[in-house]
């Protein structure tokens, strides 16, 4: 009788959830460990409502609950190394991660987790690895791969790069993302290589994905168009930016550069790699564990 009393607070906890009143799934979720203490469920629920609602210390100290209760499940230790991750204790998400690990190698999440730590800790080839690893479970992460990526990238292996994001492609098929983030990251990584006209076909297909695309966005691809054979390519980019944001003087000094009528007093045709293009993307979503 009391767990039937405790799942019916579960439950009603969740619908509270999805219709947003996090105060409402809180209470229920705090009565129905009061009905029934032991059940590491409740307690795992609650820490994702304290999460949300900005209390990590709050959510650590329930998932530790957790723990107590439940000693072998991963998802708890993985949730504990994503909290003291997010807070930049690495320390303690490093001795949260590996413990998940210990139990469960494969995890996907936890796998990510020390990804990053280790690229901190200056470790590429121990971060490449569990990448590596992750990406080697199925369904295909294609998140974690698109991280992968950066990582190849910033340690100039951009062939590498490119077929990790190709296979990304086709992979992605079946999956909820976004291809005009794989479109621009492909993109970024044929630049890299000076592959200027399947950069921006990339980078095009990216733009035409995207319901308004960045102007900084935008204005990379103009940069790239520049350096293939036909600028009038980069000349309709940087009209469509200047329809957009007429004031924006790195489009006009680019412009400048490529129509010498336009010419303003001070033109720079330094390679400008816009900020919303790093070639790293974070995505939380990627530390979302599942049962």
């Amino acid at each position: 009788q009391r767990s039937i009393s405790s799942h019916r607070k579960q439950a009603l906890s969740q619908k509270a959830r999805q219709a947003g009143d996090l105060d409402e799934a809180r209470s229920l979720l705090q009565e129905a460990i009061r009905i029934n203490p032991d059940d590491p469920g409740n307690h795992y629920q609650l820490a994702d409502v304290l999460a949300s609602q900005n209390n990590p210390e709050g959510a650590v100290d329930q998932l530790e609950k957790c723990a107590d209760l439940a000693p072998n499940d991963p998802r708890t230790y993985t949730k504990i190394a994503m909290l003291f991750y997010e807070q930049r204790d690495y320390d303690k998400s490093l001795t949260m991660v590996e413990e998940a690990l210990r139990l469960d190698p494969y995890r996907v999440p936890a796998l990510v987790i020390h990804a990053r730590i280790m690229q901190l800790q200056g470790e590429k080839d121990r971060a490449i690895s569990d990448y590596l690893l992750a990406i080697s479970q199925k369904p295909f992460p294609v998140d974690v791969a698109i991280e992968l990526s950066g990582l190849y990238q910033r340690e100039n292996r951009e062939h590498e790069a490119i077929q990790l994001l190709q296979r990304s492609l086709v992979e992605s098929r079946n999956q909820p993302i976004g291809k005009e983030k794989l479109h621009w990251q492909i993109g970024l990584a044929y630049a890299g290589i000076e592959q200027w006209q399947l950069s921006a076909n990339h980078l095009k297909s990216s733009m035409e994905l995207q319901a308004t695309p960045l102007p900084d966005h935008l204005l990379f691809l103009a940069q790239v168009q520049r350096y293939d054979i036909d600028p009038t390519e980069a000349e309709r980019t940087l009209s469509q930016l200047l329809a957009m944001e007429p004031g924006n003087v790195k489009a006009q000094q680019l412009l400048a550069s490529l129509q010498p009528e336009y010419a303003l007093p001070v033109a720079s045709e330094g390679h400008i790699l816009p900020a919303s293009a790093e070639r790293v993307i974070v995505n939380p979503a990627v530390l979302v564990d599942r049962p």
